[in-house]
């Protein structure tokens, strides 16, 4: 009897004790600490570079269309066309300067519609107002109400357009009749103009002057130091009051666009090369170093950048975020998260020491291999890697394409996995 009690008590305790160690087994992969779940990415081909982001100023030639006394200035031009010496640009009135500001909007909504005509583009129509919009949002901003004054007419004009215009509309000659009855009505309800405004030179007109033309002209830069820079920027003057200028003409299609980089890794660049730059989130302009010069205190370094291209009206104000690509890299794409530094073995005596090596596991099937990568240059969130030609020297050892990156995993090491 007590032999029989001893013999079920201890295959009781063995039966909890396989139990228990089946039940830990089971938690212990569960938890990913005896597998690792791995994640992974495929090597593909990428061409970046080293961004660098900075404050640009925009400098170019510029003439200002004085005028003398007070009154409401209207042009029919549009802004960025072409003027010749002696052709009229503008006319003044004594009026009050909204009804000039519809006058414009008038212009604008017209000029839209001929566009549009034809095109089945009534969601020409909802663009231009989200355009309108965010330009009226940063003037207000960066305290422009001159110009941002001058929008909202059009935006109110589009505003009560869209009301019967829709997505499917291709012909908007009514709309055009009725815009023009309305603009025409409004302009002979000025009476004559007190004044006509012609063109001293040839140019680009622009309705709108900001106040800076004579700090950020183009001869300015030719004996700018990054010290002269710097006072410049820091004390920019105010803008123009509105009603005491006719607009503005450009006078060269090449502006410049400067800006002071505390990143010093910009020396690096050439002057001369053509480099491409994105002005706010949306405008690229392909334009030369012309000038690269360290400050005195070897804390920053002013770039000087050319070009030939007139821009987009309205694209660009005075001062614009700037990013652009010290040198272009093309190459393989890895997660930052993926790269792993391994230590390399100590050297023996005598022998030469063997330097740590810069790679990735990669997986092929249930085999995990490492592999290694040159870095090129760093992007957010990855980087570029040399992709080695497969008859290259030890070829095999590097990253190649479409390898299966482990970008993250535990107890990662080369071998097989089950």
């Amino acid at each position: 009897m007590d032999k029989k009690y001893l013999l079920n008590h201890l295959l009781y305790l063995v039966s909890t004790l396989i139990a228990a160690v089946l039940i830990g087994y089971v938690i212990f992969h569960l938890s990913g600490s005896g597998e690792s779940n791995l994640s992974t990415a495929i090597a593909r081909r990428i061409s970046a570079g080293q961004q660098v982001t900075g404050q640009a100023y925009i400098f170019k030639e510029e003439t200002v269309l004085e005028i003398d006394g007070t009154g409401a200035v209207y042009s029919k031009l549009t802004d960025g066309q072409r003027v010749q010496t002696g052709s009229s640009v503008a006319s003044v009135y004594n009026t009050d300067a909204q009804n000039v500001l519809m006058l414009r909007g008038y212009d604008a909504a017209i000029a839209l519609l001929k566009e549009a005509n034809g095109k089945k583009s009534g969601s020409a129509v909802e663009l231009q107002l989200k355009e309108l919009t965010a330009a009226i949002r940063a003037d207000l901003q960066e305290g422009n109400s001159a110009s941002a004054q001058g929008q909202e007419q059009q935006l109110q004009v589009l505003l009560n357009l869209r009301k019967t215009v829709t997505g499917n509309k291709k012909n908007f000659d009514k709309e055009i009749s009725e815009l023009s009855a309305l603009r025409e009505g409004l302009l002979q309800s000025l009476g004559e103009a007190t004044k006509k405004v012609y063109a001293p030179i040839s140019g680009n007109y622009y309705a709108l002057c900001d106040g800076y033309e004579q700090f950020f002209s183009s001869d300015k830069l030719e004996d700018l130091t990054p010290e002269g820079f710097k006072a410049l920027i820091k004390d920019i003057p105010e803008g123009r009051e509105d009603g005491t200028t006719a607009g503005k003409l450009q006078t060269s299609s090449t502006w410049h666009a400067a800006l002071l980089c505390s990143d010093r890794s910009v020396l690096e660049m050439t002057v001369g090369k053509s480099y491409t730059l994105t002005f706010g989130d949306k405008n690229n302009y392909t334009m030369t170093l012309t000038s690269l010069k360290p400050t005195a205190d070897e804390d920053g370094v002013l770039l000087v950048f050319s070009c030939d291209r007139v821009p987009t009206p309205g694209s660009l104000k005075r001062s614009e975020q700037v990013t652009f690509c010290i040198e272009e890299h093309q190459g393989l794409m890895v997660p930052t998260a993926a790269v792993r530094y391994l230590k390399a073995p100590e050297a023996e005596d005598g022998q030469e020491a063997i330097t740590d090596d810069t790679g990735v596991y990669v997986k092929t099937g249930n085999k995990i291999a490492f592999k290694r990568i040159r870095i090129l240059c760093q992007g957010e969130g990855y980087y570029v890697v040399k992709e080695w030609a497969s008859d290259e020297q030890n070829a095999a050892a590097y990253l190649q394409l479409n390898d299966v990156i482990v970008t993250s995993g535990k107890n990662l090491e080369e071998g097989y996995r089950n």
